[in-house]
């Protein structure tokens, strides 16, 4: 397990990485990773989180871009 934060303006975002074993073949070097986002407002405003994106880069230095509005087809608005 791996978590990553950072926080700005306020929003802290941390994302967490989970090998998934069973869906990997090291001796094929396929490996899968699922992960979790989680939202927290440190700061003193409610705020609405309209859009989304991020970059994943894989083993390989492959870089995927993901971004869209709301997430997982939601915008939640988080007091503080």
């Amino acid at each position: 397990m791996n978590v990553e934060t950072s926080i700005t303006n306020g929003i802290k975002v941390s994302v967490e990485t989970l090998y998934q074993p069973d869906h990997s073949n090291p001796a094929e070097s396929k490996f899968m990773f699922a992960y979790q986002v989680s939202i927290e407002n440190l700061s003193s405003d409610t705020v609405q989180l309209v859009r989304r994106h991020w970059y994943i880069m894989d083993s390989g230095h492959e870089m995927q871009e993901v971004e869209g509005e709301g997430v997982i087809g939601q915008m939640p608005i988080l007091s503080p």
